[in-house]
């Protein structure tokens, strides 16, 4: 239940975000495909940088579960090196140059986010009553899973508070 109600709720928000932002989006990628040579998507070659990419991301963190930062870091030291090779080798400088650009306005749009989300959580976390979290999500039915899911959609808080909110909510829930 939960799986499809998450999808659901994903699902849709994605295509009301694709409905809104369609004209932004649009010239925004109408201007970076009138760049030469960015093929990059469309190549094997990329491919094999998101797995780097990906490897890059969560190996450090699964690896180092229970680590110290410094383990942790040298991990991703490791993985960063073939990364960087990788690029080097497969990919032109126009190519790095575009996907660094891409990178900076994808930061540009999350970091803000990241703050107010951050913010928005402890505010959340000070001022909720444990007592609203216990009924209306405490339980594994319908009703919880729904509500839950609407919430987690509307408010869309980036990758990197969403694992914080509902730590925050599971310790509510559960103290």
């Amino acid at each position: 239940m939960r799986i499809i109600a998450a999808l659901s709720t994903s699902f849709l928000v994605g295509l009301i975000m694709v409905y809104v932002f369609r004209r932004e989006e649009s010239a925004r990628i109408s201007k970076t495909m009138e760049l030469k040579d960015y093929k990059i998507i469309k190549s094997k070659k990329f491919i094999g940088l998101i797995f780097l990419l990906i490897l890059l991301l969560l190996l450090p963190n699964y690896l180092g579960i229970g680590r110290p930062y410094s383990e942790k870091l040298l991990i991703f030291s490791i993985i960063l090196i073939p990364t960087i090779i990788y690029t080097k080798l497969f990919f032109n400088s126009e190519e790095i140059k575009i996907w660094l650009r891409e990178t900076l306005w994808f930061v540009r749009i999350i970091f803000p986010l990241l703050l107010i989300g951050v913010f928005i959580i402890g505010i959340i976390g000070a001022i909720l009553p444990e007592e609203w979290i216990k009924i209306a999500l405490g339980r594994n039915d319908l009703p919880s899973v729904l509500l839950a899911d609407i919430i987690g959609a509307l408010s869309y808080f980036s990758t990197m508070t969403e694992a914080s909110f509902v730590k925050m909510l599971l310790l509510l829930k559960c103290s």
